[in-house]
């Protein structure tokens, strides 16, 4: 049976999943992004994915969501960036670099900015970039349906938790595979 590519081949890339910014999403509920996130989280965790996590900071170090923190735990540590695109910040492209790693599996919030910006980037970069939608959150239905439209015209895959499952778990076989379903 040949290598999931995903596994072997993917980082997470967690952007502004923070309580300050988790309220700015409308398009879909904040809680179900914020557990839609974690299964991503505990999906890479079970198959060993690295993730980096970053966020901006408004005045106070940002604090992950509830679920999203529970995931990670309490020691992990967010890239605070001076930037809407996560790629143009030196420290967080090193540390996507340093994984020696081609396919970026983004999640985060707000899908017009933050996650645009970085998909973008990170295509232009010549990473293989794949955004979590069901762990994203947008401004409002119009504007993220531009957002997503113009990021796929640009090559980005746009994916979810549940198909990031089938792609990490297609060996039934495999003991991870009941626990990957699990998180669903």
């Amino acid at each position: 049976m040949g290598l999931n590519p995903l596994s072997t081949n993917a980082v997470v890339l967690l952007i502004d999943e923070i309580a300050s910014i988790a309220g700015l999403g409308h398009t879909a509920p904040a809680d179900s992004v914020d557990k839609a996130a974690a299964a991503l989280v505990n999906l890479a965790n079970l198959y060993e994915l690295p993730i980096v996590i970053t966020g901006i900071a408004w005045g106070t170090p940002p604090k992950l969501t509830a679920a999203v923190r529970e995931a990670v735990g309490d020691e992990v540590q967010v890239n605070v960036r001076q930037t809407t695109d996560s790629f143009d910040d030196p420290a967080i492209l090193s540390a996507i670099e340093a994984t020696g790693r081609k396919t970026v599996l983004i999640a985060g919030i707000v899908t017009e900015i933050a996650v645009q910006r970085a998909a973008l980037g990170g295509k232009a970069r010549g990473f293989d970039t794949q955004v979590v939608f069901d762990a994203c959150n947008g401004f409002s239905e119009r504007s993220e349906d531009v957002a997503m439209h113009r990021m796929s015209e640009a090559g980005v895959v746009l994916t979810s938790v549940p198909a990031v499952v089938g792609e990490l778990a297609f060996d039934l076989s495999d003991p991870r595979t009941p626990k990957a379903f699990g998180v669903l």
